[in-house]
């Protein structure tokens, strides 16, 4: 479909690139409302890096235009602050919510941004010109590259293409989205894991392309940018798949979209005012000097007569548009909250089989309270009732808090002197919280244990099955002042095998005393499914599967107090076989890309010790035992559970 641009570049005088109209004017104003966007921003920063303590991430290395540029030369492409200084972009309030810097590359650090770059220019930042050099005398990111397998990149790019009328049908479209592409290409080559990718936002919703069409009194340009912009997404949605790379799709497009229409709830302006276009659509600063001058061709767009620089109470964070083209502060903020939701998503959904691992763990120790109970006596047909209660903080996944409570009950049959078969069903409930969600989990577990018992030494085994239903996810996260929930359910499956071997070093006394060595074999596993409720930020996630292997080496103790009573003693020292994070597959739903993966929880793997303290005494005709186990594992578990047993 060819796009009739290039007679839009007569009207959209933008100022992109290095002609920025900074207006000395006004320089030596003080405007008191700006300092709400500074404080908007800074309290957005702060907001983002509440989960910056875990290094998800090693770099953040920015390319594209001035939607990005950090300051390559002194100025942003946002609102001026009094100070004089520029307010944060959405790259850098992205890169500080996950402990990065994102810098301008020009002063040494990894933004690669600057106003005014088409595609082919950002490219050439990338991979250089055929001396190797990149635009402006910066050292183009492949001659420097060493990244890691944790280095992230975000990619945005198209914008100045079509305004500097370089795009102008179908075949300059697909070009420019092929060099886009390229730029992600060449990323990938340098092994960046994680590719964040940018659409074009609709440019017939821009300041400058309403104020052309209120300047020609027609719809034409609005209708032919918007078409333009939105083939370029098309075509760059269709070639993503085609690079290869782990493309991580930002639907700003979308994102700008949701704001536009939810302009109340934002507390921006909106509505008819006698203007040529809604309050929406008009821009803090019109590019000149003096009271706005509506329907005038030559300027940028049509400045707020009241909230604009020349107003009667200027106020850029009542407006969406700092110019023709670039937002205001306040919807960089919001912007940096929607990529900041892109990374922690997977967080969120991530921890969904570690939940099943504590299932099963649970599971396991119950059994094994019973084992404790049995070693020293001789084999008899028993059964018994248990209740537990636990919780663990799950290590780097916003550090939540998983509440796990149970409900067991189960029998032991002898088949002989020295084996003893067993079954067990538990149902049990788990509600996590998290710093930017909660998920609430039921589950039904079996489990069958076969132990072998002789004088001194011992085998148990114990096999499980565990059925969860985990029927409220739920991702908080803000755009601004909204905050969004997007939810959904699925279920999960975990597989459980442990084995423990330990031989009594005083069998011919009623103190138990004997080292122990096991094996522990977990596997969980999750459905994917599809969220919704989050408006710009739902997503298909994909099927999910941990594994847990720990070899166990300890000592066992069991201790007569007195008639009836016993003191039951375990240390273990673990060693996890598994470990660092886990990847969770996604798929955006709203702007077309392929899948993508993006990291979910940590798992602490190496040594870890756990530790069980139990005490059994007569209860009538049966015993009642209180047990406390303790791990250290990552941010550490803990778990009491009381069981009554009694012979049938």
């Amino acid at each position: 479909m060819p796009h009739k641009v290039d007679a839009i570049n007569l009207h959209l005088k933008t100022k992109e690139g290095f002609q920025m109209n900074t207006k000395t004017s006004h320089s030596s104003r003080v405007r008191g409302t700006t300092l709400k966007t500074l404080a908007a921003a800074v309290a957005a920063t702060l907001s983002l890096g509440a989960n910056a303590e875990t290094p998800y991430f090693d770099e953040a290395l920015v390319f594209g235009d001035s939607l990005l540029d950090g300051g390559s030369f002194g100025l942003r492409f946002t609102n001026q602050l009094p100070s004089g200084e520029f307010a944060p972009v959405s790259s850098q309030l992205w890169a500080r919510s996950l402990g990065l810097d994102a810098e301008p590359a020009i002063g040494g650090g990894t933004n690669y941004a600057i106003g005014g770059l088409t595609t082919q220019e950002i490219l050439t930042t990338i991979i250089g010109d055929d001396a190797g050099e990149a635009p402006l005398g910066v050292d183009p990111y492949l001659a420097i590259a060493a990244p890691t397998a944790r280095s992230l990149a975000f990619v945005d790019g198209g914008g100045n293409d079509f305004l500097q009328g370089l795009i102008t049908d179908q075949a300059s479209t697909s070009a420019a989205v092929t060099t886009l592409l390229g730029s992600v290409g060449a990323l990938d080559s340098t092994g960046i894991n994680y590719i964040f990718l940018s659409n074009l936002p609709n440019l017939g919703q821009t300041a400058a392309a309403q104020a052309a069409d209120a300047a020609a009194g027609n719809q034409n340009f609005s209708a032919t940018s918007s078409a333009g912009s939105a083939g370029f997404n098309q075509l760059l949605a269709m070639g993503a798949g085609s690079v290869g790379a782990n493309i991580i799709p930002v639907d700003t497009a979308g994102m700008f979209a949701y704001v536009l229409s939810n302009i109340d709830s934002f507390s921006f302006v909106s509505g008819d005012i006698g203007a040529p276009i809604e309050q929406q659509f008009m821009c803090y600063d019109d590019g000149i000097d003096g009271p706005a001058t509506p329907g005038v061709d030559d300027i940028d767009c049509i400045e707020h007569p009241l909230h604009g620089i020349d107003g009667l109470s200027p106020d850029p964070d009542m407006l969406i548009f700092n110019d023709g083209v670039h937002p205001t502060a306040t919807v960089h903020a919001i912007w940096a909250d929607y990529l900041s939701d892109i990374v922690n998503a997977p967080r969120v959904v991530g921890t969904l089989p570690q939940l099943g691992l504590d299932v099963a763990r649970q599971q396991l120790q119950v059994a094994g309270d019973q084992f404790s109970e049995q070693r020293g006596k001789a084999s008899e047909a028993s059964w018994f009732i248990s209740g537990a209660l636990g919780s663990a903080d799950i290590d780097a996944a916003g550090m939540p808090e998983d509440q796990h409570n149970s409900l067991s009950i189960g029998g032991f049959v002898p088949l002989s002197e020295q084996l003893t078969l067993g079954g067990i069903i538990s149902l049990g409930d788990q509600e996590t919280d998290l710093s930017g969600g909660s998920i609430d989990s039921s589950s039904i577990g079996f489990s069958a244990t076969l132990t072998y018992r002789s004088d001194a030494l011992f085998v148990e085994s114990i096999g499980s099955l565990a059925l969860s239903n985990h029927d409220e996810v739920q991702r908080s996260f803000n755009l601004g002042p909204q905050q969004l929930r997007a939810s959904g359910e699925t279920d999960g499956e975990t597989l459980a095998f442990d084995l423990l071997a330990g031989f009594d070093l005083m069998a011919d006394s009623d103190t138990l005393l004997a080292p122990a060595l096991g094996v522990r074999m977990v596997n969980s596993t999750v459905d994917g499914y599809l969220e919704s409720g989050g408006a710009v930020s739902n997503y298909q996630w994909g099927d999910q599967e941990l594994d847990s292997k720990q070899l166990r080496l300890g000592v066992i103790g069991k201790m007569l107090l007195s008639e009836g009573v016993s003191l039951q003693v375990e240390i273990f020292a673990n060693d996890e076989s598994e470990d660092g994070f886990t990847q969770v597959n996604v798929k955006n739903t709203t702007a077309g890309f392929p899948g993508y993966h993006l990291p979910g929880i940590y798992i602490d793997g190496g040594s870890f010790i756990t530790a069980d303290v139990g005490l059994s005494m007569s209860a009538g005709a049966g015993r009642v035992r209180v047990g406390y186990s303790y791990s250290d594992q990552g941010e550490g578990s803990n778990a009491l559970r009381v069981n009554y047993s009694a012979k049938f």
